[in-house]
């Protein structure tokens, strides 16, 4: 192709780099990055500085990955992620959260189901502490209530081991709010 005379654009080339990433090619995805750099044509195209931070984080080059996304222009939540999950930064139990808060927000039971399972998989057990992770069940409390989930929401109350005073108010206003106003009397 390059014999041919025919010239290359960035939306070529973002496919030609992702295509390096995906197979680990990183001697190659290098040689187009140069001819980027030597073209400087493309630098500030997104797709394409997605595609270099991509290449970079999945053959293991962080350094490199984080030069070209701190250098973008202007970057969105693809950037964020490439660069993220190259530098393999763990979920706390704030990430997981404000995740299940805006799926609460969004009434999202779908999404707040997933984001359960991760918190599973991470292996939050909602206990308190220096690393306290009552946040996240109390998130998972006011996500499942506002979800019109009050089995799931009532499961993890009870599977708290330990509780705060918004565990308290998360089940008892998410009864009230779902109909459910016997019961948050009773368990007041």
């Amino acid at each position: 192709m390059m014999n041919s005379g025919l010239e290359l654009d960035e939306v070529m080339l973002a496919s030609i780099v992702s295509a390096c990433a995906n197979l680990c090619a990183l001697k190659e995805g290098l040689q187009i990055h140069a001819r980027v750099i030597k073209n400087n044509k493309f630098s500030d195209d997104i797709v394409l500085g997605n595609a270099l931070v991509d290449i970079y984080s999945k053959c293991s080059s962080v350094s490199e990955a984080r030069r070209v996304f701190d250098r973008m222009p202007v970057r969105n939540v693809v950037s964020e992620t490439s660069m993220v999950s190259g530098e393999s930064i763990w979920p706390t139990h704030y990430t997981f959260g404000n995740l299940l808060s805006a799926c609460a927000n969004l009434a999202s039971f779908q999404l707040g189901r997933q984001a359960h399972t991760h918190v599973l998989k991470q292996g939050f057990w909602f206990q308190s502490g220096a690393n306290s992770n009552v946040f996240v069940g109390n998130s998972l409390i006011d996500m499942y209530m506002k979800c019109s989930s009050i089995e799931d929401g009532s499961r993890v109350f009870k599977n708290m081991m330990e509780r705060d005073c918004v565990s308290w108010n998360a089940i008892i206003v998410g009864f009230v709010q779902n109909g459910y106003g016997e019961e948050a009397l009773e368990i007041f």
